[in-house]
């Protein structure tokens, strides 16, 4: 899901497949609006370019030539080190990057101020999972924690912006976490596609306008 908030945006969502097991996904979300956030979004865009091995920030070459996933709080530390050698770069960003395996359901991942990621389980139960985490670029040598989440067959995540969390309706009242939890609840039952069009759908009656004040943006995945 990804509407911005004008003509262009600062956030990011995408996957790459690592194996037929394995899939790393990311959350991105750069701070302000316009011109320099989506000139931002396209260069991180890069860093996680799946056609470009030997650019990819989030992959590592081996001695025998094959390329493995990075730990992802390695990963996020080595974007706010590359964020501080830039010193005319006053710009940062919150994220989430998870490698996913869809096998066993192990879910690794790092938040670096980005919304807490929700787990909706096959059982009904749904998780607000996480520890947060600073965002990248704000603090020097700032060091990052990978966090560990177990998905059965048929649990869900969902990775998001907090243009959705934050959204306010007509009398200044934010969603938040109960309101999101409460739209994901309403459309349980639904396809990946089918719930992130209905939660912009309530989104949009709850701000009472399709105009938003910041970038919205998620990605669901479920196992199988």
């Amino acid at each position: 899901l990804y509407k911005p908030s004008h003509h262009v945006g600062g956030d990011l969502v995408g996957f790459f497949k690592l194996s037929d097991q394995r899939i790393a996904a990311y959350a991105i979300d750069v701070s302000g609006h316009g011109v320099s956030s989506a000139l931002m979004t396209a260069r991180l865009s890069n860093f996680f370019n799946p056609q470009h091995l030997d650019e990819n920030i989030a992959l590592k070459k081996l001695r025998n030539g094959e390329y493995v996933l990075r730990d992802p709080a390695e990963i996020t530390a080595e974007l706010n080190n590359r964020l501080q050698d830039e010193a005319d770069n006053d710009q940062y960003f919150t994220m989430i990057f998870a490698d996913i395996n869809l096998d066993s359901g192990l879910t690794r991942f790092c938040q670096a101020g980005q919304p807490h990621p929700v787990v909706l389980r096959a059982t009904g139960e749904i998780e607000f999972v996480g520890g947060g985490g600073a965002p990248v670029g704000l603090i020097p040598e700032m060091e990052y924690e990978t966090s560990v989440v177990n998905l059965g067959s048929g649990d869900r995540m969902m990775m998001y912006s907090d243009g959705i969390t934050e959204c306010e309706d007509p009398d200044g009242n934010m969603l938040d976490e109960a309101g999101l939890r409460e739209l994901l609840d309403r459309h349980r039952g639904q396809g990946e596609r089918e719930t992130l069009d209905s939660v912009m759908d309530d989104l949009t009656k709850f701000n009472g306008s399709d105009h938003f004040d910041d970038d919205i943006s998620a990605l669901l995945l479920t196992i199988p």
